[in-house]
């Protein structure tokens, strides 16, 4: 079953397994793997203990643990985005960039909270430019097996000239329907910033979601995507 990608079904397999032969070490570890593919770190932390615990000196299960420890450890980013539309005339002209600065951490291994800085640089061709200062909150959580879930808010506020300040954000609820397919739910706000107009009525479209993913087969994934926006 993992080997086809079926993870959440394959865990009370292995289950069954352990229960039978509790010393089988290979069985400890796959759930493990398992649990890592399904984003339940917490889980795969218990199983690698466990494992250690019967046997320190197995090196698969050493190994894995340190790479969940650098998976779920505090991290820092430094990041750097330029955008440029060049449009006919000046009804889509504009060069926005975007410095970010973020710290993230995990919590209960399972669910992990982010900080980003931000500073937004925007110039419209043929008038004045804008800076802008804010900051995102993220977070982005498994519950189970079959649910995960994120949000993220971002507020953006302007340091110069007299722009309305923004807030804009995103929701997405995801379910695992018997590892067939993943169906994912949400909201999203975003900025539409083509030209100084845009810029100038703080241009917003907000965004009602739902995206599929299937795998029929191991190396097979259709991918499809509704969104209806309104501005």
């Amino acid at each position: 079953l993992a080997f086809d990608r079926r993870f959440s079904r394959s865990l009370p397999v292995y289950g069954e397994l352990l229960a039978i032969e509790p010393g089988n070490q290979e069985a400890r570890i796959d759930p493990a793997q398992a649990a890592c593919a399904l984003g339940e770190c917490c889980q795969e932390r218990q199983a690698y203990a466990r494992l250690l615990e019967i046997d320190p000196m197995n090196s698969l299960a050493g190994a894995a643990q340190e790479r969940l420890e650098r998976r779920t450890a505090p991290a820092l980013s430094l990041r750097q985005n330029i955008w440029h539309e060049a449009g006919r005339g000046n009804l889509a002209r504009i060069l926005r960039q975007r410095t970010d600065l973020g710290a993230s951490a995990s919590l209960a291994d399972d669910h992990r909270l982010s900080l980003t800085q931000h500073r937004w640089y925007e110039s419209p061709r043929g008038t004045q430019s804008y800076e802008a200062l804010g900051q995102t909150l993220a977070w982005d959580g498994v519950f189970s097996s079959s649910l995960r879930a994120a949000a993220a808010w971002t507020n953006k506020r302007y340091t110069m000239g007299d722009l309305d300040n923004v807030d804009t954000g995103r929701v997405r609820l995801e379910l695992n329907l018997d590892d067939t397919a993943r169906l994912g739910l949400g909201y999203e706000r975003l900025e539409e910033l083509a030209n100084h107009f845009a810029l100038s009525q703080a241009s917003l479209s907000d965004n009602l979601f739902a995206d599929l993913l299937l795998t029929p087969a191991r190396d097979w994934e259709i991918a499809a995507e509704l969104r209806g926006r309104n501005y």
